[in-house]
């Protein structure tokens, strides 16, 4: 059986060790041919749409979905790399991060945070240490602080009413 990965960066090429990029497989077992979509089946590479990136050892890592992947005035940005960084307070339970849509930008990050039981903190506080960890543009625009997350039917964290509901925040 015959199978590949290939890590694309937003060019098309192969990205480089420790570069993020959209994840594609090839194999024996997938699909032998998309109606209507000639490019996709000379190659027989298939999107995962699972975002990724390869070490230089050759180990990969799924770093998010490309759904989900927040686009700020040009730049990607991985939410995935930011709920990570709040993680790692003792003052955050939960986290999730999406992005809103604004004018200038496109989109800005958006952050709903479920604190730990008998802790307390404030936007600022969250806004100081985020910017202290990760690139400017990176820093969440908006908090919002849940008691519980939203969740779907299946237990994940449903950003997409997340979204909705920052957004309806924005307006008023």
């Amino acid at each position: 059986m015959y199978n590949a990965i290939c890590i694309r960066d937003e060019n098309g090429r192969v990205a480089k060790p420790g570069e993020v990029g959209e994840l594609f497989i090839k194999g024996d077992h997938l699909y032998e041919y998309y109606w209507g979509q000639e490019e996709v089946n000379k190659e027989r590479w298939f999107n995962t749409e699972d975002l990724a990136m390869c070490d230089e050892e050759g180990d990969y890592y799924i770093v998010g979905r490309t759904k989900d992947m927040i686009i700020s005035g040009g730049e990607n940005i991985y939410p995935q790399e930011i709920e990570k960084t709040l993680m790692q307070l003792a003052h955050v339970q939960d986290v999730a991060v999406v992005g809103v849509h604004d004018q200038t930008w496109g989109e800005v990050v958006a952050c709903a945070v479920v604190l730990a039981q008998g802790m307390c903190t404030d936007e600022t506080f969250l806004r100081n240490y985020c910017q202290n960890q990760l690139a400017r543009y990176k820093t969440p625009k908006l908090y919002k602080f849940y008691d519980e997350l939203p969740k779907t039917d299946v237990g994940k964290i449903n950003k997409n009413t997340l979204k909705v509901q920052m957004e309806a925040g924005l307006r008023t």
